[in-house]
C-alpha cells in the first residue's frame, strides 16, 4: 500500500512540475560559457560583476588579456575587499552574457593565496 501511495505522490509531483514549467515564459536560457570558448571578447564583459565559486561578489573586470587575433586569454579582476588586481586565465572564467556576470573558478581560500598585481 505504501508503494502505491509513494508512486502516486511521485507521479503527482512530476505532473505539477511539468505544468509549472509550461507556465514559465518562453525565453531561451543560455548556460554560462567558458571565456576561452569565445573567439573575441564579449561586448559587455568590461562592465561585469565578478563572483567566486561560492556565489560571493568579489569585484569587477579591470583589464583584458587577449592574443593577437583578439581571442580572450584571461581577465584582470579588481578585488573590492583589497583593491588588488589578480590575473585569471580564460579557462578558469565563465561568462553569462544574459546577466553580464563573470564567475571565476576559485573559492575564497584559493583567492587569498593568489599573489595580486600592484594596483595601477
Amino acid at each position: 500500500m505504501k508503494l502505491i501511495a509513494s508512486s502516486l505522490l511521485v507521479g503527482l509531483l512530476v505532473i505539477v512540475g511539468v505544468a509549472a514549467a509550461n507556465d514559465a515564459p518562453d525565453v531561451p536560457q543560455m548556460a554560462p560559457m567558458v571565456l576561452n570558448g569565445y573567439s573575441r571578447l564579449p561586448r559587455s564583459i568590461g562592465t561585469a560583476n565578478v563572483f567566486d565559486l561560492e556565489g560571493d561578489l568579489i569585484g569587477r573586470v579591470q583589464k583584458f588579456n587577449v592574443d593577437q587575433s583578439g581571442k580572450p586569454q584571461g581577465l584582470g579582476i579588481w578585488l573590492s575587499k583589497s583593491g588588488n588586481v589578480i590575473d585569471v586565465a580564460a579557462s578558469n572564467i565563465s561568462y553569462d552574457e544574459q546577466q553580464n556576470i563573470v564567475t571565476i573558478g576559485l573559492n575564497r581560500n584559493q583567492l587569498a593565496r593568489i599573489s595580486p598585481q600592484p594596483h595601477r
